[in-house]
């Protein structure tokens, strides 16, 4: 057992530094715990804490902040402008004997934001892919949860300057591969979108139009318009006897007066005169 306080100008961990770190650090009956209390990390600042367990078999977890952090290099497509900067927030349990089996089995959840930056390899929201195509974002933010080691989106769109784009799909932690959809705004009524395939390694992810995914949406929105349509329709015919009562009886419909295709007297009767006609509808416009 140690309780220890650890400071240093630089720690490496694979490719990756940590600089200006100072950690509080307990050792209790085979489990470690690291609380970050200062530390530097892609030029932001990393904090929370995190923990492995030797009790009885491996395991790791933490609750993990990064705020402000130059993102850039390891965005893959997402990274296309230089100086992207983020904010993440990370809570993760892994248990297993070496490390490929702590990420298989990898549940968390958190969220990711992103400032402004470009989106390289498709031009969205016109749906052209091409290798100097680019889609600028003002703003990402993601919410998402992992599950057995894959990362499922949750909530998750890009702010464009002329729109918005709603990102559903997975990523393998380990595998480091994708496969996410991006799904336009429509810009109008009437407008159809293309949703955008993303698939493949998360360093050189490969864009395709998503014909699949667009006719599936065509059809729900056919599905629902038909569905509107036959609710009119039921609402039609159980008023129609009505309907067909007061245009016996030279009364409007309610369609009349509210398409203004029937005057609206109140008072005054047809003897009265344009004026008081006038009046009467006003009054009937007011009420």
């Amino acid at each position: 057992d140690a309780d220890l306080t650890v400071r240093a100008d630089q720690v490496r961990i694979g490719e990756r530094a940590i600089s200006g770190v100072e950690l509080r650090t307990g050792l209790t009956r085979g489990r470690l715990v690291f609380d970050i209390v200062e530390a530097a990390l892609l030029d932001g600042n990393l904090g929370g804490q995190f923990a492995i367990n030797g009790r009885g078999g491996l395991s790791g977890g933490g609750d993990l902040i990064l705020a402000n952090g130059q993102v850039a290099p390891y965005l893959g497509a997402l990274g296309g402008a230089e100086g992207v900067r983020g904010s993440a927030s990370l809570e993760f349990l892994g248990v297993g004997d070496d490390l490929r089996l702590v990420f298989d089995g990898l549940e968390g959840e958190g969220d990711v934001t992103l400032g402004q930056g470009d989106l390289v390899g498709v031009a969205l929201p016109a749906g052209r892919v091409a290798a100097d195509a680019r889609t600028p974002y003002d703003r990402v933010i993601a919410e998402f949860r992992i599950r057995d080691g894959v990362l499922i989106l949750g909530d998750a769109a890009f702010d464009l300057p002329a729109g918005r784009v709603e990102a559903r799909g997975e990523v393998d932690v380990e595998a480091r591969v994708m496969d996410v959809a991006l799904i336009p705004e429509a810009a109008g009524p009437g407008d159809v979108s293309v949703p955008i395939a993303v698939t493949g390694p998360w360093r050189a992810p490969v864009f395709t139009a998503d014909d699949g995914a667009l006719a599936e949406r065509v059809a729900a929105e056919d599905a629902a318009d038909a569905a509107a349509l036959e609710r009119q329709e039921v609402a039609q015919e159980r008023l129609a006897p009505e309907f067909r009562a007061r245009l016996g009886a030279g009364l409007p419909t309610p369609y009349e007066v509210i398409d203004g295709l029937y005057p609206l007297r109140v008072g005054g009767g047809p003897e009265a005169g344009p004026e008081a006609e006038e009046a009467a509808n006003c009054s009937g416009l007011d009420g």
